[in-house]
């Protein structure tokens, strides 16, 4: 049997038109597989848009998120969070590296905790900062060193607890500071390098936490008295 079609008076009103009789069932699967294509084209396309900067403000503070850097700027105190409450927190496995700018003169409690993943390798800390609080950087396990500035006079329980690969710490105060054991519960004590400076050894090594003897966290190994970027210091490994 012919294939038979109407078409509605097609071909008298648009003469110059190429018409087709038959049965356009056939034809319509290439425009299916277009379709297709051009789907599969927007989702790859739409895959590899660049994620725009998510930003926000905490406190006086400004946060914002770009290329895998956290930046907080302004100036003041960083505000104290919660567990898990931090601004940043639903976008922490997005966060690489975090800079604090110069005025901001504290770390807040759980600041930078990872409640799970944590892929922060870096964190640079500015000389106005006076204070780390509680668990800051708890669970940061990818933090390979750490640089407290020199004005730094309270660090918080917890700060650096769990921060499981951490390989050196800086410490740039000349006073001490007094903290607790748990400061630094879990980093790994047969590795880790304590950096110091050279004027203020006598004073770490008759401080609890810091001192040699302590029973807890333990800090010994007098080497020698190489200079480590700017701190005129000796090293000291972190043992049990």
């Amino acid at each position: 049997m012919k294939s038979s079609s109407i078409d509605f008076g097609f071909r008298s009103r648009f003469p110059d038109c190429k018409y087709n009789k038959t049965s356009n069932i056939q034809n319509s699967k290439p425009i299916k597989m277009n379709k297709i294509f051009f789907f599969i084209c927007c989702f790859i396309c739409a895959a590899t848009i660049t994620v725009h900067a998510q930003t926000g403000n905490t406190g006086n503070l400004t946060w914002t998120l770009s290329n895998n850097t956290l930046t907080i700027s302004g100036s003041g105190a960083m505000p104290n969070y919660a567990w898990s409450t931090a601004p940043w927190i639903s976008y922490i496995t997005n966060i690489y590296s975090v800079v604090i700018g110069n005025g901001v003169t504290s770390i807040g409690n759980y600041a930078f905790q990872c409640p799970y993943t944590s892929y922060i390798t870096s964190v640079s800390i500015p000389n106005s900062v006076t204070s780390v609080g509680t668990c800051a950087f708890f669970n940061c396990y990818n933090l390979m060193s750490i640089d407290i500035p020199e004005f730094v006079g309270t660090i918080g329980d917890n700060a650096f607890s769990s921060c499981t690969n951490l390989s050196q710490i800086t410490n740039r105060a000349t006073t001490p500071q007094t903290i607790n054991a748990n400061v630094f519960s879990g980093v790994n004590t047969n590795t880790c390098v304590l950096k110091v400076p050279k004027v203020a050894i006598s004073l770490y090594e008759g401080t609890s936490i810091w001192k040699e003897k302590n029973s807890s966290v333990l800090f010994s190994g007098m080497a020698d008295a190489n200079l480590i970027n700017t701190v005129d210091s000796l090293s000291y490994n972190l043992i049990k």
